[in-house]
């Protein structure tokens, strides 16, 4: 499957998500920031409105992601791939000339509606590669997310120093040089013998259950994932607002601490992950990685200084190492014909985790800093994300006990 012409497709693929990621890196050190100034100041306040700004970019995602994953298998990931980046650069100029939180989050519905590169990037990769190699360019598409993520917090916490708005247009530059990029450039991955019929009885969203049922030896996995991906949602929903309120940092300093994220992330999953699957094998490979999340998110709950900050970090990073590993056992599971399908219905399932999670997050966090409650503790939502991922590793070792252990070539 992986000719010459599928290893350049990949390096394109790879490149365009890392363009794509460092688009949404920009934003994350100043959206709260600009929601605390629309706010009038208020950190508790800003907290509940970002949360629910999580949920509505995540219910556009859930009807969309979908729909874009059936358009995938019937045209094609190229279109896809197109769409989201042009989708998501219009979505960064109406956040630019936000008015008001209604208007941003406007912004926000819209950039959730067209967030498709990432379940399609997954397609790709699918549709090129032996299942037995798999978990390696999974990891190493998860280096494009930390490429993106290095840069991303990094530019936009300094430009949000000067303009909360500035960031908002470089990363609507870069999703538009994105769309170029893949216009020119990509090259399509899905043959037009293996496309199936779009029907939108497969593009509903609730199909997604349906779809599940239908392959019901995924079922089990996707509740490890699922588990992971409420989980995930801690750290953008509340860091940067916990950074703010435990050691006083702005948008400069949260990003400077989101490119070391990156730069961890970029080292496990571009260096490391192929190491660890060939040496130890996918499912030992999943639990490593399970545990290393649980004890990175417990660390950032729990730090007392910036120096933990940092360690938790680098320990976190190996998380990672999960997510190569359960995508590989996923799309093992499943005909190349609906690999497209498959991530749809992984991408509307992690939008049912942003539904509940932010605002789950938010108000935990909300609670944690305001006076008068049992107990101050800044860092209670990461200390909940750390308790639901030691919740889906044992899940895991129950679910996987029977798989092989696939060792990677």
């Amino acid at each position: 499957m992986e000719t010459q012409n599928n290893k350049s497709g990949f390096i394109f693929v790879f490149l365009t998500v890392a363009l794509d990621m460092l688009s949404i890196g920009i934003i994350i050190p100043i959206m709260p920031h600009l929601v605390t100034k629309l706010e009038g100041g208020n950190i508790a306040n800003a907290a509940l409105i970002s949360g629910w700004f999580g949920t509505g970019w995540a219910i556009a995602q859930f009807f969309s992601s979908p729909i874009l994953g059936s358009l995938s298998d019937h045209y094609g990931r190229k279109p896809i791939f197109l769409i989201s980046n042009f989708g998501q650069g219009i979505s960064f100029v109406i956040g630019a000339l936000a008015p008001s939180i209604w208007v941003l989050f406007l912004s926000r519905i819209l950039s959730g509606i067209v967030s498709g590169s990432i379940s399609t990037a997954y397609a790709y990769i699918a549709d090129t590669v032996e299942p037995s190699n798999r978990a390696s360019k999974f990891g190493i598409l998860g280096a494009a997310f930390g490429l993106g993520f290095i840069l991303g917090p990094a530019i936009g916490g300094i430009l949000g120093e000067t303009n909360l708005q500035l960031p908002l247009w470089l990363a609507a530059i870069t999703s538009f040089v994105s769309f170029v990029f893949g216009l020119i450039f990509l090259q399509e991955s899905l043959p037009k013998d293996k496309r199936t019929r779009f029907t939108f009885a497969k593009a509903n969203p609730l199909s997604t259950l349906s779809f599940f049922m239908e392959n019901p030896k995924i079922i089990a996995l996707s509740i490890v994932k699922y588990l992971n991906d409420i989980a995930h949602i801690a750290l953008p929903a509340t860091f940067v607002l916990f950074a703010n309120y435990r050691f006083g940092w702005g948008p400069k300093r949260a990003g400077m601490l989101m490119m070391f994220v990156g730069i961890s992330g970029v080292i496990v999953q571009g260096a490391l992950i192929k190491r660890i699957v060939g040496a130890f094998g996918e499912k030992k490979s999943l639990y490593f990685g399970l545990i290393c999340g649980a004890i990175g998110f417990l660390g950032y709950g729990i730090a007392a200084s910036v120096t933990m900050v940092y360690i938790s970090i680098g320990i976190a990073a190996l998380w990672g190492v999960y997510g190569a590993s359960v995508q590989a056992f996923l799309t093992s599971k499943i005909s190349p014909m609906e690999q497209g399908r498959l991530q749809g219905a992984l991408g509307s399932m992690t939008a049912t985790a942003g539904i509940f999670g932010p605002p789950l997050f938010s108000h935990v966090f909300e609670y944690s800093v305001t006076k008068g409650q049992l107990f101050l503790l800044p860092g209670t939502a990461m200390i909940l994300a750390s308790i639901l991922i030691t919740l889906s590793l044992i899940w895991a070792i129950i679910v996987t006990s029977k798989e092989p252990a696939r060792i990677q070539n």
